[in-house]
C-alpha cells in the first residue's frame, strides 16, 4: 500500500503525442478537483484554471509556445493562473514566491491525477505569457505561471530518470551527506 503514491509518481510523464480524442468536462472537472487541495500561502487561494478545448484557441496558444508547435494539436490546455493579490497584504515582497509555490503543487497534482485517469500531461515551459493572457481574456493582474497539455497518450513511455535523492539530499546544512 505505501508505494501506490510513488508508483503513481514513477507513472506520470511528458507526453508530446496525444490521441485525437475530446478529454470529457466531466474528466477535466476531475483532474483539475484533486487540484484545489492544494495548500496556499495564506489559505489565499491564488491559483486559478483556464481550461482551453477550442481548437482555434488551442492553435493560438501554441504559436506563443516557441519550438513546440505540435501542441496545437493537444485536446486540451489548463492554463494554471496565480492571482497573487490576494496575498500580497500578508507578505509583501515575498508573496509571489509564496504563490508560485502552491501554483507549482497544484500543477502536480494535476498531473498526478490525471495519469490515475489515464490521461497524460506535458508541461508547458517556454511560452509567452503576456501573449497568452490576452488569448484567454485573463485580467493583467492575473499570471499565467504554468500550462499543461492533457489527453489520452498514443503510446505509454517510461518515465524519465528521476532525480536521485542520494545526490540531492543533505542532512542539516548544504554539502552534509551523513545524518
Amino acid at each position: 500500500k505505501g508505494m501506490k503514491l510513488l508508483q503513481q509518481c514513477a507513472s506520470t510523464n511528458q507526453c508530446i503525442a496525444f490521441r485525437d480524442k475530446e478529454v470529457p468536462l466531466p474528466l477535466i472537472y476531475d483532474v483539475l478537483k484533486t487540484a484545489t487541495y492544494t495548500s496556499t500561502a495564506a489559505s489565499a487561494d491564488n491559483v486559478e484554471f483556464v481550461v482551453v478545448r477550442n481548437k482555434e484557441n488551442i492553435a493560438k496558444i501554441a504559436d506563443q509556445c516557441p519550438k513546440q508547435s505540435w501542441l496545437a494539436h493537444v485536446p486540451c490546455m489548463i492554463v494554471v493562473i496565480n492571482d497573487s493579490s490576494k496575498a500580497k497584504m500578508l507578505y509583501g515582497e515575498r508573496t509571489e514566491q509564496y504563490c508560485m509555490q502552491a501554483v507549482g503543487a497544484a500543477a502536480h497534482l494535476i498531473m498526478l491525477q490525471a495519469a490515475e485517469k489515464d490521461l497524460a500531461t506535458y508541461v508547458v515551459r517556454l511560452f509567452n505569457d503576456k501573449a497568452v493572457r490576452r488569448i484567454i481574456e485573463a485580467p493583467d493582474e492575473k499570471k499565467v505561471e504554468i500550462m499543461l497539455a492533457l489527453g489520452y497518450p498514443k503510446e505509454k513511455k517510461s518515465k524519465e530518470k528521476p532525480l536521485d535523492v542520494g545526490k540531492a539530499t543533505y542532512f542539516e546544512k548544504y554539502g552534509n551527506k551523513t545524518t
